[in-house]
């Protein structure tokens, strides 16, 4: 085997990326070479040899399909194995345009990273063997090829003849020519097939002394003692070479022969002879081997089914078949998204307007009110979560979790989750504590970071009882973030610790456990914790001594914001007031529609309604608004082909005004599709009071207006 290590080219334009995939690429045995832009990674192709190369799709000045064509007209680039990664073109169109530039694999991001590792793997290795068979001796290359090259006109002349001829004993006596032709001093040849408990001689060829229509026992004679153990026998073996060297003149003194198999039965012998005694090589045993596999198939179809033409029947309907079994499939997987989304939907759709109006009404309740709308808002949220849990573990197991890599605070994330849950463990009466060192930033989702220190604490407390504790350190060292959520709860039996991030595990899953929930915040952690390149670990002394969970993430020195990060709403419009702004809401549901222009009334804004699409055209040209809300999801005309009516509309009678999308439904690309139709922001269900108002101010900036 070589010494040297394969070299990986990796190449993205944000050295975020770049530290992710070396994360994750690190326990390969394998050399990470980084490339930032298309240009450099041509230079190092021109200059070095790799097993495999990622690249980016969506680059500045040279994208990756440029770059991929650019690198194949390279000496070393020719066969260079590339895999594109992109979390933009996610669509057929360019996964298609990426095999054509010559990708062996397009992976769209978020991707798992074992299925990641396992393909650099293979290209790797495959690498390393490549070059271990290039340092070998040639003449060994040499003999193997010619044999394959024989093999291969073998298979030709066998395929040629199946398709020739319909006759059985006129295929065999062609395949008895292919046998003899494969060993240059072979003189005789015969097949013979399986009848019941005996073999017939079905064909011959050269100076053998079977007779076609000759039997022979299963068991017994050079060739039924192939049929049974059905394995390849030669007169160069031990228990036959004295009864071969005792035969008459004239009988083969060298034999092969070789059991014909089909499905796993024996269903003939094919055998080669030379009289002058010769021992045929290794290399003309393996070859006989394969063309008697090869040839198998098609003797069977004549013996069983009398034609080619049924065979082919089969062949075609059982290549219909796997058609409508993908088919089916696809159908069903579509179905399941689809019932996704209106689940989705139809969950969300009512929380909106009920955590919405709660929190309405929080702020003039009197005291004996203050508390039941407290507990209809926080159950609303509780709902909300568990609706979010289910989106979020689809879209991990189908691929579509999209991870949005930008400089972010690690106390800042720590921070907001602890807020959020500190009331939570006050009303239990469980204490919680925070030790936040310096942790500076790191390259992750800002949103999906919280997400991961808010399940750890809310699954702390939730099985830590009244008096217990729960604490909260984190830290920065050696080039990495650890976060450590530790509590005196219920702790893990030992026989659970191995599968306590594996979707839908509780320790209790009975009809009488004591605590609620779907088993499914602890898998979407670690999936999104692998999906930043770290780890999560767990540690627990068992029953009733507490456990203890910790985020392992790296944290490179220098982590760039990218230079096309938007600015935020407060920075667009310096105000959250929505004073004298008009502003169409457009939805089928009567609750949502009041809740919206509720809350944007309440912050100075004139707001008028409509119930579908039809209505809402009338009252743009009525009421011309500065901004439009409309809903996705509704009967008749949804939300993006209303938002394509609007934009067709001259830009004097609102062709051109701002338009918000709002949905309850959880398709991955719910987001891209509403842009894609002619809205500029779009939010999901349910919706916040105040990022509702940001987004409404947001849209009344230089960039969207006009």
């Amino acid at each position: 085997m070589i010494d040297k290590v394969p070299k990986v080219l990796i190449v993205d334009d944000v050295p975020a990326n770049l530290v992710a995939l070396g994360a994750i690429l690190k326990p390969l045995r394998v050399e990470l070479v980084e490339a930032r832009s298309g240009a450099e990674a041509v230079s190092k192709v021109a200059r070095d040899s790799f097993a495999v190369a990622l690249l980016d799709v969506q680059m500045p000045g040279m994208d990756g399909f440029e770059t991929a064509a650019r690198i194949r007209v390279t000496p070393g680039g020719r066969g260079l194995p590339i895999i594109f990664l992109t979390a933009i073109h996610r669509d057929e169109l360019y996964t298609r345009k990426g095999y054509e530039s010559g990708a062996a694999d397009y992976i769209t991001k978020p991707f798992d990273a074992g299925v990641l590792r396992a393909r650099v793997k293979a290209f790797a290795d495959l690498y390393e063997q490549r070059e271990d068979v290039h340092s070998r001796d040639v003449a060994l290359r040499t003999r193997e090829r010619d044999e394959a090259l024989q093999r291969l006109a073998a298979f030709e002349r066998i395929a040629t003849a199946a398709l020739e001829e319909g006759d059985l004993v006129v295929f065999l006596r062609k395949l008895l020519g292919v046998f003899m032709e494969v060993a240059d001093s072979a003189d005789s040849a015969a097949i013979l097939l399986r009848e019941g408990d005996v073999l017939r001689v079905k064909a011959t060829a050269g100076r053998t002394t079977r007779v076609e229509g000759q039997s022979v026992p299963i068991g017994e004679e050079f060739q039924g003692g192939i049929a049974d153990p059905a394995q390849p026998i030669s007169t160069g073996d031990v228990q036959r070479a004295a009864e071969a060297s005792t035969r008459p003149a004239g009988q083969p003194r060298g034999e092969f022969g070789v059991p014909m198999r089909h499905d796993g039965e024996v269903i003939g012998v094919a055998h080669i002879g030379s009289t002058g005694g010769h021992r045929f090589s290794a290399v003309e045993k393996r070859l006989l081997v394969a063309i008697a596999e090869r040839a198998a198939w098609a003797v069977a179809q004549r013996v069983r089914f009398g034609a080619l033409e049924r065979a082919a029947k089969e062949r075609a309907a059982l290549l219909e078949s796997e058609r409508a079994a993908r088919k089916e499939a696809e159908l069903a997987n579509r179905a399941k998204d689809e019932f996704l989304a209106t689940v989705s939907h139809e969950l969300r759709t009512p929380l909106n307007a009920m955590l919405g109006w709660a929190q309405i009404a929080l702020g003039k309740a009197t005291p004996e009110l203050e508390r039941p709308l407290q507990i209809i808002a926080r159950n609303a949220r509780a709902q909300s979560r568990l609706i979010e849990d289910m989106i979020d573990i689809s879209r991990i197991v189908s691929g579509q979790l999209r991870l949005d890599l930008v400089s972010t605070s690690v106390a800042a994330a720590i921070e907001g989750a602890v807020e959020a849950l500190r009331p939570v463990a006050e009303a239990k009466g469980v204490s919680l504590t925070t030790t936040v060192g310096v942790v500076g930033n790191i390259a992750a989702d800002a949103d999906r970071l919280q997400q991961m220190v808010w399940n750890l604490l809310s699954n702390a407390i939730k099985f830590t009882s009244k008096g217990g504790s729960v604490a909260l350190d984190a830290m920065r060292a050696e080039g990495r973030v650890i976060v450590r959520v530790s509590d005196t709860g219920t702790g893990i039996p030992a026989d659970l610790l191995p599968a306590i991030f594996e979707p839908f595990r509780q320790a209790d899953g009975s009809t009488t456990r004591r605590h609620g929930g779907l088993g499914l915040g602890l898998t979407i952690v670690r999936q999104l914790v692998e999906g930043h390149g770290g780890t999560v670990r767990v540690e627990s002394a068992g029953v009733d001594r507490g456990a203890t969970f910790t985020l392992d993430l790296p944290a490179p020195a220098v982590i760039p914001t990218p230079a096309d990060r938007k600015p935020s709403a407060a920075n667009l419009h310096g105000t959250e007031s929505l004073e004298g702004l008009k502003l169409l809401v457009v939805d089928d549901d009567a609750d949502s529609r009041l809740l919206l222009a509720e809350i944007l009334s309440r912050r100075g804004a004139v707001v008028a309604c409509a119930a579908s699409a039809r209505e809402a055209l009338v009252r743009i040209s009525e009421f011309r608004p500065n901004v439009l809300l409309s809903d996705l999801g509704m009967p008749d005309v949804d939300g993006y082909t209303f938002i394509r009516q609007v934009r067709e509309l001259l830009p004097e009678c609102g062709g051109r005004i701002p338009a918000l999308a709002l949905t309850a439904f959880a398709r991955a690309d719910d987001s891209k599709r509403a842009l894609a139709a002619g809205f500029q922001l779009h939010l999901p269900k349910p919706v916040d009071a105040d990022s509702l108002v940001s987004a409404v101010a947001r849209l009344q900036a230089p960039a969207f207006v006009g």
